[in-house]
């Protein structure tokens, strides 16, 4: 229940920050929707973004096995209009979400049996699957941030070498091909 209950909390919060910046300051905020929403078991919203007419949050949630990325829209009125669910059969956990004109990506891990990976999934603005790319450096990797230009997807966190923790960033193009990759290393845990 208290999972449930902190969906309520960030959206209702989401939605009051949207009211109160319309106000003048010392006017209260006016709440304009709040909703609980979640799933049976155990649900983490990590990020939210929103457009004039929709608000996508993303997260995980757990399947009762392993948690699994969790991505829902709700419309202005706050309407669960979809969700989506990713389970690659390990932990997935989204950290990240971004959104252009047309789409919207998520971003964060999915373990592989051996350690973890970048995950960074591309779905149309009506939920379908456009792309869906694992980026494994060979190492233990988690995505932590997302962001979008007109041209480029970016995707930065890090990379565990042994004991040694590395800035990891990359670029994929609107279509899901790698442009680039990088590193930062300063020889100590970045």
């Amino acid at each position: 229940k208290m999972k449930k209950s902190v969906l309520a909390i960030i959206l209702a919060f989401f939605a009051t920050s949207l009211s109160f910046a319309s106000n003048s300051f010392g006017d209260p905020p006016n709440i304009i929707w709040n909703i609980v929403h979640g799933t049976v078991n155990e649900d983490y919203i990590q990020d939210i973004v929103a457009d004039d007419n929709f608000v996508y949050v993303t997260g995980l949630t757990s399947s009762g096995v392993d948690f699994d990325f969790l991505i829902s829209c709700y419309d202005s009125d706050g309407n669960l209009q979809w969700e989506k669910f990713y389970d690659s059969g390990y932990n997935d956990e989204a950290y990240s979400i971004a959104m252009d004109e047309n789409f919207i990506y998520v971003t964060g891990l999915s373990h592989n049996g051996t350690n973890s990976d970048f995950r960074t999934i591309c779905y149309d603005k009506d939920a379908n699957l456009q792309w869906n790319k694992v980026y494994d450096a060979g190492n233990t990797e988690s995505a932590n941030c997302i962001a979008v230009d007109e041209n480029l997807v970016y995707i930065t966190g890090y990379s565990t070498t042994g004991t040694n923790s590395n800035f990891m960033t990359l670029s994929y193009d609107k279509e899901g091909h790698l442009e680039w990759i990088m590193f930062y290393d300063t020889s100590n845990t970045d």
